[in-house]
């Protein structure tokens, strides 16, 4: 959120753009910071969506999601 305008504005389409740059550059969703469950929920749509980024910053969190959902993902 630091690298966004401090005018930001959801309206506005090159803002938006711009968000979503940010976003796809991180492992997963930063609405995952709101609460465990939502960590939980966002960790977890990355691991099947994206999980070479997952697993490059969140190794311990990644390997948990492989045994938990008994997946192999690698």
């Amino acid at each position: 959120e630091r690298q966004l305008p401090p005018d930001f504005d959801e309206e506005n389409e090159h803002h938006l753009d711009l968000y979503a740059d940010l976003a796809q550059a991180l492992p997963m969703d930063p609405y995952g910071a709101e609460a465990p469950a939502e960590f939980f929920a966002v960790a977890s749509e990355a691991f099947f969506a994206r999980p070479a980024p997952l697993q490059h910053a969140y190794p311990q969190v990644f390997e948990l999601l492989e045994k938990y959902y008994r997946q192999h993902v690698r």
